[in-house]
């Protein structure tokens, strides 16, 4: 039976166990490796690394010197080893330290860019005389409030959120103005790029078309661009 006080070194004891284990050597370690388990224990090298690294080094062993040869006695034989896993795990935990703190630091950032954007919306809102619109700017800052309340779940996808809901908005617009205005405004959009429209394909000449004709509509009627800054 092993040496050590089962009770008292549940450490040891199970590094001792797991060694054994693998190698089936005895019942026991040296003093020396009792010592070199200590000394892990002391300086607070979690459990699951020690044992990682013994598995690596007796499978490691195997490999390069086949099954017949007799496996390490000592557990000294995994000691460089049990060094290595530390240092990785460490690198590990500072990495997801220092990731969880950058997407901490990018969310707040994110969150004061999109309070601004809604200040923005609010101050047009209060401002707008036109019943309807000043209706479609309040829903324009639910969908903006909303998204900064949830800003946990969609953070890494927030500039184009925005973008849906600007686009939204102008699609909102558009149905509030006069069949006969966004005929015009149309037109304009159209004018403006009969020059272009031979060096572009279809979907190109759509996508600009599109963003001129918004371009337009914001200048004409004053509107709010939905964006958040850089």
């Amino acid at each position: 039976m092993s040496l050590i006080n089962r009770n008292n070194l549940s450490y040891l004891y199970c590094v001792e166990q797991y060694f054994l284990s693998l190698t089936k050597i005895g019942t026991a370690l040296s003093p020396l490796d009792y010592q070199i388990i200590k000394s892990w224990e002391k300086r607070g090298v979690p459990l699951n690394i020690v044992c990682n690294a013994i598995k690596r080094g007796i499978e490691s062993f195997k490999k390069t010197y086949g099954l017949n040869k007799p496996l390490p006695k000592s557990i000294k034989y995994c000691e460089n080893l049990v060094e290595e896993e530390l240092v990785n795990y460490k690198r590990r935990k500072v990495g997801a330290h220092f990731k969880q703190a950058g997407e901490l630091e990018e969310k707040i950032i994110i969150l004061r860019k999109i309070n601004v954007l809604i200040d923005k919306i609010a101050k047009v809102t209060d401002r707008e005389k036109d019943e309807k619109v000043r209706k479609l700017y309040a829903a324009v800052y639910d969908r903006t409030l909303k998204l900064s309340s949830n800003i946990d779940e969609n953070y890494l996808f927030i500039y184009t959120e925005v973008e849906k809901i600007d686009k939204y908005f102008i699609n909102e617009f558009l149905k509030l103005m006069s069949p006969d205005d966004v005929t015009a405004l149309m037109k304009e959009a159209e004018k403006k790029l009969s020059l272009h429209k031979t060096k572009m394909n279809q979907e190109a000449y759509e996508r600009t078309f599109i963003n001129l004709r918004n371009l337009l509509v914001r200048e004409r009627y004053g509107l709010l661009k939905i964006e958040i800054g850089d």
